[in-house]
């Protein structure tokens, strides 16, 4: 019938269906281009040649279809969402946040538009994380070598000092066997850390030609990584404030936006969790009462998406919310919250 009627795209459409069903995935992409082509519309189609060019990882023909299936489905979220998503899945990240700031311009009032940047902004500032913690493992590695010399000198100096007052002492009592076991005792100890100072200051020393092949200070790349993941953070923030000026009771906009707080939230409570006994005798508390700050926050804005969907996922991350407030402020006030969200 296709070839009979060339122009026809239910004949094209079908054909495409069932070389699909059959596995022929060279005649269903034949097909369905053909069906695009004489005019047809349908955006799951446009969908599913866009798919197929992107398993073939031919991203460029696969973004051109969905293009092409925007323009004649502007309304059409599925297809502007595949498309972020092949922008994510080519490395094109920045690609894909360009795409949305022109759509923001041509539809500011555009609520997904928002969503969907935040979500970027939000990949971006995660995609620093494994090289972050990477560098603040390197960064603490100079300190904990510093520390272990620093530790093992004032021993050595202790040692110094006990081998002093025994020698005097045996000055004094020649025969003493206990005196003379105990100087033995602690010149073996005093070798021992002397042994163990030497290998640190290699350490050290081999730690900070690193530090110099690299170009640059760990220390100094982790606070350059830092400031840019907070830029992210921000934008993605300032993207949903917005989404939420336009549509307050949005779900989508009032789930994303306690998420960003409650993992502000973890973010501070880590700090408190790594914290040896003197560092959190010392300001333990207030950073306690910084990372409680940041789960109030998260609070209202999961309670606002609950009121508009009652799923799964806002449920656990409000009884999260609610036990953690609950053990840090020691109060009952939450229980009547928790059976709420049962």
């Amino acid at each position: 019938a296709s070839l009979v009627h060339p122009k026809d795209s239910t004949a094209a459409l079908y054909t495409g269906i069932v070389a699909q069903q059959t596995d022929n995935q060279a005649l269903a992409r034949e097909s369905f281009e053909k069906y695009l082509t004489v005019g047809g519309k349908d955006p799951a189609i446009f969908y599913a040649v866009s798919s197929s060019y992107k398993n073939d990882k031919n991203f460029d023909k696969a973004l051109e279809v969905l293009d092409r299936g925007i323009a004649a489905n502007p309304s059409n979220k599925d297809l502007k969402s595949e498309k972020i998503n092949i922008y994510l899945t080519s490395g094109k990240t920045e690609d894909a946040i360009s795409n949305l700031k022109q759509s923001i311009v041509a539809d500011p009032n555009n609520v997904q538009n928002y969503l969907i940047i935040g979500s970027l902004y939000n990949n971006s500032a995660q995609n620093f994380s494994d090289e972050l913690r990477k560098l603040t493992e390197q960064s603490r590695k100079g300190s904990q070598i510093q520390k272990r010399i620093d530790n093992a000198k004032d021993q050595q100096a202790l040692f110094a000092g006990e081998v002093k007052r025994l020698n005097a002492a045996i000055a004094k009592q020649p025969k003493n066997a206990e005196l003379k076991r105990q100087l033995n005792d602690v010149k073996a100890k005093e070798a021992d850390i002397k042994n163990q100072l030497a290998q640190a200051e290699q350490e050290m020393k081999d730690y900070q030609s690193s530090q110099q092949a690299a170009g640059s200070s760990d220390a100094t790349k982790l606070d350059a990584l830092t400031a840019k993941q907070n830029e992210y953070r921000k934008l993605e923030l300032e993207s949903y404030t917005k989404a939420l000026q336009i549509e307050p009771a949005n779900y989508d906009a009032n789930f994303n936006m306690g998420v960003y707080y409650f993992n502000e939230g973890v973010l501070v409570k880590n700090r408190v969790d790594g914290m040896d006994m003197q560092t959190y005798q010392k300001e333990g508390k207030t950073v306690e009462q910084e990372a409680v700050g940041k789960f109030k926050q998260a609070m209202p804005y999961f309670e606002k998406a609950y009121e508009a969907k009652q799923e799964e996922e806002v449920k656990s991350n409000l009884r999260n919310v609610y036990n953690i407030l609950k053990q840090y402020e020691k109060t009952e006030a939450y229980d009547a919250k928790l059976e709420k969200v049962k």
